[in-house]
Parts: C-alpha cells; sequence; structure tokens
C-alpha cells in the first residue's frame, strides 16, 4: 500500500494536482469496496462528482488516473462515468440559456463524443476538450 500511496502522490504532483485534492483522493481510493456505497468505486464515485460541481477538470482528470493506478481493475467503470458528470456538471453550466438545446443538437451530431471524452482522460487533455466542446455548442445557430 506504501507503494501505491506513493505512486498516487507522485502522479498528483506531476499532474499539478493541489495537495488538498491529493488527500481527498487518498480517503477515496482507500474506500474502495466500502459498504457505506452502492457501489464498489462509490467513494471515488463522489469525489468526481464533486470536482465536477466544482469545475475542476483537471483535478478530476487527476483523480481518475490516480484510481487507474490504484485499482486498475475497476478502472474502466469509474472513467465511463466521467462523460455523464462532466456533461451535466460542468458543460451545462458554461452554457448559455439555451445549453440543454445546444447540448441535444451536439450530441446527436456528434454521437462518438464519449469516445472523444474518454481518449482526453487518458491523454489528460480533458480541460482542452471540454472547452472545444464548449465552443462548437455555442457556435450551433438555434432558432
Amino acid at each position: 500500500m506504501k507503494r501505491l500511496t506513493t505512486n498516487v502522490r507522485r502522479i498528483g504532483r506531476e499532474l499539478n494536482t493541489p495537495v488538498s485534492v491529493i488527500e481527498r483522493a487518498m480517503s477515496a481510493l482507500n474506500l474502495q469496496g466500502s459498504s457505506d456505497y452502492n457501489t464498489p468505486s462509490g467513494a471515488t464515485l463522489t469525489l468526481l462528482t464533486e470536482l465536477a460541481r466544482e469545475d475542476r477538470l483537471a483535478d478530476l482528470n487527476a483523480v481518475v488516473a490516480m484510481f487507474k493506478v490504484v485499482h486498475p481493475g475497476n478502472a474502466r467503470f469509474v472513467a465511463d462515468s466521467v462523460p455523464a458528470k462532466v456533461m451535466s456538471n460542468i458543460i451545462a453550466h458554461r452554457l448559455d440559456s439555451r445549453g440543454s438545446e445546444r447540448i441535444v443538437k451536439w450530441t446527436a451530431s456528434n454521437t462518438d463524443w464519449t469516445e472523444g471524452l474518454l481518449a482526453a482522460i487518458d491523454s489528460f487533455t480533458l480541460d482542452a476538450w471540454a472547452a472545444s466542446a464548449i465552443r462548437e455548442m455555442l457556435a450551433i445557430k438555434l432558432n
């Protein structure tokens, strides 16, 4: 466990993650399998939701990277939860009053958006992916 803790802290430093987020991540990672949650990764999923609500994409991305190191067997499950968290907690809040319409039109014409977002997580470019998606959504002409 000491080696894993060292690796998580190293990832956090390499990704310029604030110490407070690294500590939150360590707490969540150590609660893997806790019966306090409906799913084994519930603590991490909760942390990812909190970071999304705080509009902290880089930190969210870092926590996913940390999780992959510590719990690789459940990493895809956790990563697959991120698109919905990003879309509903970050992108929707960065759009104008017609954001819902923009999201519907954009996702309909970008049917592979979740794959793009997951690739952005893997390449640690989630911030850039979201900024690009938002620009595209804001450029959509609405009636």
